[in-house]
């Protein structure tokens, strides 16, 4: 008998990723309503930033593992 391969939901990082998407709008916000909006628009660049290095590490991970276990094309 077969064990399943365990998948990873990756919950710790989705977390992670919407309270600092969250964090991000929200010094986006108040720095628009303080007048500062040189830090609103790098805090909308970080929302970009996090989104990017979250699926860019997600795209990693699956290239890995199916080099790893031989499923799929690699590349």
């Amino acid at each position: 008998m077969t064990v399943p391969e365990k998948k990873s939901k990756r919950r710790t990082s989705k977390f992670a990723l919407l309270v600092n998407t969250l964090a991000a709008w929200a010094v986006a916000g108040y720095a628009t309503m303080q007048g500062q909006a040189e830090i609103g628009v790098a805090a909308l660049g970080l929302v970009g930033a996090l989104f990017g290095a979250y699926v860019g590490v997600g795209h990693l991970d699956l290239r890995a593992l199916r080099a790893i276990t031989g499923k799929g094309d690699a590349s």
